[in-house]
């Protein structure tokens, strides 16, 4: 009979920490606002950038895989003086991906004075 009460409270006792967990999940997933960005990254891009592809591609991986999920980061490349090709690679990145913006140095300011 003592084993049956034990058993009851444990079960009542994982129930409501399972409850509060849920509730906790339910809270941060209604609270959180998925469309705005809660991290920024600033990349400079000067003069000629060859394999600037290639830069893009590993910073968007490398700053997803370091925030995992929980946020969005954004990505702002500065152009700061970069070469015709340079900027048609970033534009195109720029349509491909939402979290990729490219600004001129003269718009960083009142950037940062908003984020």
């Amino acid at each position: 009979m003592l084993s049956l009460y034990i058993s009851l409270v444990l079960l009542i006792v994982l129930a409501i920490i399972g409850l509060s967990e849920l509730l906790l999940k339910l809270q941060s997933a209604i609270t959180a606002n998925e469309n705005a960005p809660q991290s920024l990254l600033v990349v400079p891009i000067c003069g000629t950038k060859e394999n600037i592809e290639q830069i893009l591609r590993h910073t968007v991986a490398q700053y997803q895989s370091a925030f995992a999920k929980k946020q969005r980061p954004r990505i702002i490349c500065v152009n700061c003086g970069a070469d015709a090709d340079t900027l048609r690679v970033i534009e195109r990145f720029c349509l491909q991906s939402s979290q990729i913006e490219l600004i001129d140095k003269s718009q960083l300011s009142s950037l940062l004075s908003t984020a």
